[in-house]
C-alpha cells in the first residue's frame, strides 16, 4: 500500500490507472486482512484518502464497502491518532461527495469522541475529527443525536478552548458545532 501511495501522489491518470487495476480492492482486502495492524492501516488509507479527494474514484471506494472498513478499522484502532486522521479524511471527502454513506461512516462517531476528548490539544487531528463531524451532521440527522447522545458538543467545546490559537482548528469545531 505504500507502494500504492507514492505512485498515485500527483498524477490523476496514475489515480484511474492503479484503480482500474483494482487496486480498491487490494486495499480493501489489505484492511479487512490485517484489521489492527496500523502501520498497514495507515499506508492502506494513505491510498485511499488520495483517491477519495477525486469524485468518481470516492465513489468506486464507497462502492467497494470502503465506507464500513474504514469506519470499522477506526472502531478497531482508536488509539491511533494518525490513523484516525487520515480515516477523517477519507470518510469527509466521500460524504462530502456522496453524502447518502454519511449513516455508513457514522460507526466512526463513537472512537472518535473518545479520542478527542484523549487527545485534544492534537490540532492536525482534531481539525481532521470536527470536520467529518461537522460533514456527518449536516448530511444526516441520525448523526446529530449519536454525536450528542455522545456528549460530543462539549468535547467541541474543549476543542475550542483548547485550540484557539489555531484558526483552521476553530474554523472545523465551529462548523461541527453549529450544525
Amino acid at each position: 500500500c505504500g507502494a500504492l501511495w507514492s505512485i498515485i501522489d500527483d498524477s490523476i491518470d496514475r489515480k484511474k490507472d492503479v484503480v482500474d487495476s483494482g487496486a480498491i480492492d487490494a486495499v480493501v482486502c489489505t484492511m479487512v486482512m490485517h484489521p489492527t495492524t496500523v502501520s498497514t492501516l495507515i499506508k492502506a488509507c494513505g491510498v485511499f484518502s488520495n483517491l477519495s479527494a477525486e469524485g468518481p474514484l470516492a465513489e468506486a471506494i464507497a462502492n467497494a464497502q470502503g465506507v464500513s472498513v474504514v469506519s470499522d478499522a477506526m472502531r478497531n484502532n482508536g488509539s491511533s491518532i494518525a490513523f484516525l486522521e487520515i480515516g477523517c479524511m477519507i470518510l469527509r471527502n466521500i460524504v462530502v461527495q456522496y453524502p447518502e454513506y454519511a449513516q455508513e461512516a457514522s460507526m466512526a462517531i463513537s472512537p472518535l469522541i473518545d479520542a478527542m476528548r484523549e487527545h485534544i490539544t492534537a490540532t492536525s487531528f482534531q481539525q481532521a475529527a470536527c470536520n467529518l463531524l461537522w460533514v456527518l451532521a449536516a448530511e444526516a440527522e441520525s448523526c446529530q443525536s449519536k454525536i450528542l447522545a455522545l456528549d460530543g458538543i462539549s468535547v467541541l467545546m474543549q476543542c475550542l478552548e483548547q485550540n484557539s490559537h489555531d484558526a483552521k482548528v476553530q474554523e472545523a469545531a465551529l462548523g461541527a458545532f453549529n450544525q
